[in-house]
This record gives C-alpha cells, structure tokens and sequence, in this order.
C-alpha cells in the first residue's frame, strides 16, 4: 500500500534547488505551488510569498551574525532592535565614509518602510514593490561577511531595524512566527501525528496531501539509482531517477516536503530543497527518528499542511499510481 504525488519543483534560477540557507521557504514554496498558489501576480498568496521573501532575506543574514542559534542576544525583537540600533550609532559615530557609501543603497529600507506602514499591502502596485525590494535585497546582502563593518552591513542593518519597527517586540523568531508573519494566518496549519510508522503516515498524506517538515534532515550518505519501466521498444523505456538517503547529519536543521510513503516497504520518498528534481527516499524508521517538532500556533507539532479549497481536485490529478 502507498501514497505518492507528484513534486512540483521550485527554485528555477538556481538550478531547481534553494538559493541560500532558508530551506523552509522552498519547502513551503514547493507545497503552495503544488496546490497550484502563488503562481499569478494577481494571486494573494503570490503577495504573500513576496513578504516571505523578505523576511527569508533578513533571517539569512542574521544568520551571518549570529549562526544558526538565531535566539543568541536576540531572545526577541525587543533585543534585536536594541543590538540593531547600538550597531548602526556606533558605525554612524566612528565611520562617516561607510554611512556615505550606503547612501545609494539606503532607499531600499525606506520603500520597506513605507510598504509596512500601509494598511493595505496587497493592492496590484504594492504587491509590484515588493517583488522589486526583493530582487534588490539579494545583491545587496547576499555574498558579504556582515560580521565586518561595511557598508552594505550597514544598509542590512538598517533594513532589519525598519522591520522590526513592525513586529511585536516580544516576538520570537519560531517556525510558527516566521510562517504566521509571511503568509495568511489559516493557510498553514498544523498536523498531528499520533504514531510514527508509515501506516499513520499514509493515512495523513490520503488525507491532508503532501506535508511540510523539518528535523536533522540534512542527507549525509546518498545513493543515486534509477527505476526502468519497459516500453514496447528500447526508445519507449522510462527512467525514474531517484536517491536512496542512508543518514542524516545527526546535528543538522533542515526543511522538506514530504511526498510519499509505501507502507509494506516501510520507506518515505520527500522532496530536498537541496535538489528539487530527484525525488529522495529513505527507510522511514531512520526518517522518523530524525524528525522534530517545532510550534506552531502555541502547539507542538511535526508536519504542516496547505489548506486549499481545490485540495480534493488537485490530490486526485496530483496522485502517482506507481512506486
């Protein structure tokens, strides 16, 4: 007995795989793309994603300062703000020639600004603005060691500052808060698993479609192979690539979605944001034993879920019959 759907890829510029160390947005990505979200500039969710982006961007590069302990001296927004502004006084009082030099880069944080302030920020030409900020931010933090004093250190700092003029100051930077700031509040939500074995598996993946996870999921050993189905004639045969995961990388964190499970074989085929086009499949003992739970609107839980009011449709016209 299994489940599969069809994965839909993400990441197109990129080589079908995530741009950056910020695999829970391709994970989600791949998800709202499989329901066929976020497609069309005039699709809301597209909107949606637009803020993801920027808020993937900030996150990464904070990252760059503090590691992947994202909570080290900014337990919240409160402390994040108060490290943000000493850096930008400090670089602003000792370093006149690096503020200089930001000036060009410096609209960037007020368009933010003025997006963030306004109480509607999907109309067509908003929506526009921020897909603009977006392909700005890239270069613009993207490549630097923001642990150095520099100008475009400057410019991220500034940007985080005009960011969390928005954000609540007791906020943390969860899982839960990350998704709760970056798309509508009911469009995520959670799953629970009462069981980890592939038979409770399958029976969510029947039910809800595919599923957004994380744990130490970072593949150490993978073993590529493919599955040949005969044709008529040698030129009809069919190549299914895919990769065997043997291990994970015990400390690692690492978002995927989850796409399959065949339940008698006892194995889980998900989708890597490190590769998008090889479907990975991995004994689901070794699966469940590397999965975390995280929060998620106050609960703990291990999978999210899109909810879309095609679900049905799209799971049928979605559903692979072979293994």
């Amino acid at each position: 007995m299994f489940i599969r759907y069809r994965i839909e890829p993400v990441g197109k510029k990129h080589g079908w795989k995530q741009g950056g160390p910020d695999c829970w947005y391709y994970a989600a990505k791949s998800l709202l793309r499989f329901y066929g979200c976020a497609n069309s500039k005039s699709d809301k969710i597209w909107a949606h994603l637009q803020v993801a982006k920027v808020i993937r961007l900030f996150i990464n590069h904070m990252r760059a300062v503090y590691g992947k302990d994202l909570h080290h001296p900014m337990l919240t927004n409160a402390n994040a703000r108060e490290w943000i502004d000493s850096e930008i006084v400090k670089i602003e009082n000792t370093r006149k020639d690096i503020v200089s030099t930001a000036q060009s880069e410096m609209g960037v944080h007020k368009k933010i600004e003025i997006l963030l302030a306004d109480d509607n920020l999907w109309t067509p030409d908003k929506i526009a603005e921020l897909s603009l900020i977006s392909r700005q931010l890239d270069p613009i933090v993207g490549g630097m060691d923001l642990t150095t004093i520099s100008a475009k250190r400057y410019t991220f700092l500034k940007i985080g500052q005009t960011m969390l003029k928005f954000m609540p100051s007791d906020k943390l930077w969860t899982i839960s808060e990350i998704f709760t700031s970056a798309f509508p509040p009911t469009l995520f939500e959670a799953v629970a698993l009462t069981e980890k074995t592939p038979a409770k598996l399958y029976e969510l993946l029947v039910k809800h479609g595919p599923l957004w996870t994380m744990g130490a999921l970072s593949a150490k050993n993978k073993a590529p192979y493919s599955i040949v189905t005969h044709g008529e004639t040698p030129e009809d045969d069919v190549e299914d690539r895919r990769v065997l995961v043997e291990s994970y990388v015990t400390d690692s964190s690492h978002a995927v979605t989850v796409y399959g499970v065949h339940t008698d074989s006892g194995m889980v085929e998900y989708a890597d944001p490190n590769d998008f086009t090889t479907p990975r499949r991995v004994a689901a003992s070794v699966f469940f034993s590397h999965l975390r739970t995280f929060e998620f609107n106050s609960e703990g839980t291990y999978f999210l879920k899109v909810t879309a009011a095609n679900s049905a449709e799209v799971l049928a016209h979605k559903t692979i019959t072979s293994w």
